[in-house]
């Protein structure tokens, strides 16, 4: 995994305290934990003369992420603010829904056939980790509005263990019980996305913040089958949406100092990327009857998409500075 992004956002952060220490207000910390949903999903299409097939897998992503995240405030000049902070997030239990793995068929000039459907235990580790920088751009008594750039950053790895489902026998049409317990897949998916985008602020019972941002993303997977005996790797750019909505209740006087606070936090994010695929056989393909042992397929059309929402709570306090 590469862990440069932590060393550069380490290092903005320790100029941004060396350089502008004396106009650094507002800091904050706090840490707590979410529970996680929604799910990772690559459809595959291929073709031949005969017709098409379609290939499904559903990666659960329904955890328990502890996780920190601190933020401040950086007075420019002419009550120009910007608005930093930094945050991280790990999963601690696997996902309590299942891996779903499905095939289609579709000859041409018929409707598509699910033909093999199975699910699967997964064991899961997921990192998470959001730097954003917000500038004010409209300031009022009642709200603020800010408008953001930033880096997010996930890797995702996931060992699939066994399956239990059914497949379609075409000669006979019915269809059969299938199962297995050995590790079957590897997954793995990393995630780097550019955000831009704005948040309001604004006090109405609690204190809040609501954010939506846009995220073009570079994004790329790599699925070891080891029961086809081949690994498929990807790799392009995608598109996506960050939503999330932080209500703070402050336990005291907030205008006093060490006053602590809780947030009630929930997000949501799209992940959409509709990129190419290539397939090398790791060892040979006992099926076929030559040696398959290194050879590659041709580009195959796959779509990576993920839904992922989330909602936790958090306890922290402020830093006077």
């Amino acid at each position: 995994m590469n862990r440069k992004f932590h060393l550069t956002i380490l290092l903005l952060l320790c100029i941004s305290f060396s350089l502008y220490s004396q106009s650094i207000t507002d800091l904050k910390i706090k840490a707590g934990a979410k529970s996680t949903f929604g799910h990772t999903t690559y459809d595959i299409e291929f073709g031949d003369e005969f017709g098409k097939g379609y290939s499904q897998l559903k990666f659960p992503l329904c955890s328990i992420m502890p996780g920190a995240k601190v933020g401040f405030n950086l007075d420019l000049i002419k009550n120009w603010t910007l608005a930093i902070s930094s945050d991280f997030y790990i999963n601690i239990i696997n996902p309590y829904l299942p891996m779903i793995d499905q095939d289609w068929a579709q000859p041409y000039g018929f409707p598509k056939l699910l033909f093999s459907y199975t699910e699967s235990d997964a064991e899961l580790f997921n990192i998470v980790s959001h730097s954003l920088i917000g500038l004010n751009i409209l300031e009022t008594n009642d709200y603020i509005i800010y408008l953001n750039a930033g880096y997010r950053f996930q890797y995702i790895k996931q060992d699939i263990i066994g399956y239990e489902g059914w497949q379609l026998n075409f000669e006979t049409a019915d269809t059969k019980k299938v199962a297995y317990d050995e590790i079957a897949l590897l997954y793995t998916l990393t995630s780097h996305a550019i955000i831009l985008g704005a948040r309001l602020d604004f006090t109405y019972l609690f204190d809040w913040e609501m954010g939506l941002n846009y995220m073009f993303i570079f994004i790329g997977d790599t699925d070891d089958h080891l029961l086809r005996y081949k690994r498929s790797s990807s790799s392009g750019t995608g598109h996506g949406m960050h939503s999330s909505i932080n209500a703070i209740l402050w336990l005291g006087d907030k205008n006093k100092p060490m006053i602590p606070f809780i947030s009630f936090e929930a997000s949501l994010i799209y992940i959409w990327a509709p990129i190419k695929e290539v397939q090398e056989y790791l060892i040979d393909f006992p099926e076929t009857p030559y040696d398959d042992t290194g050879t590659f397929s041709e580009e195959i059309d796959h779509t990576i998409t993920s839904l992922q929402y989330d909602f936790g709570i958090y306890i922290g306090f402020p830093l006077g500075l």
